[in-house]
């Protein structure tokens, strides 16, 4: 996926939602290294700035939503 790619309103507020029920969650990401990486965390924050939109997990964790691929296996154009 190109950096500056957003994901769909719909996809944003539903991990938004997902936040709000404060449960774990394995996410299954794009890793830099163009690698698929998966992680078990809380979804702490989900916010959108002028480089992007991002999310804030457990321990420090922080990716960009464009590197989401699923959460708990539903990949994110099913989340909606």
């Amino acid at each position: 996926m190109e950096p500056d790619k957003k994901v769909s309103a719909e996809v944003f507020v539903e991990i938004e939602t997902l936040k709000l029920l404060r449960q774990s969650y394995t996410l299954q990401f794009r890793a830099p290294n163009g690698g698929i990486s998966s992680v078990q965390t809380k979804i702490l924050d989900v916010f959108e700035d002028e480089e992007g939109q991002y999310l804030l997990g457990e321990g420090g964790l922080t990716l960009q939503l464009n590197q989401l691929l699923s959460i708990n296996g539903k990949p994110l154009e099913h989340l909606c």
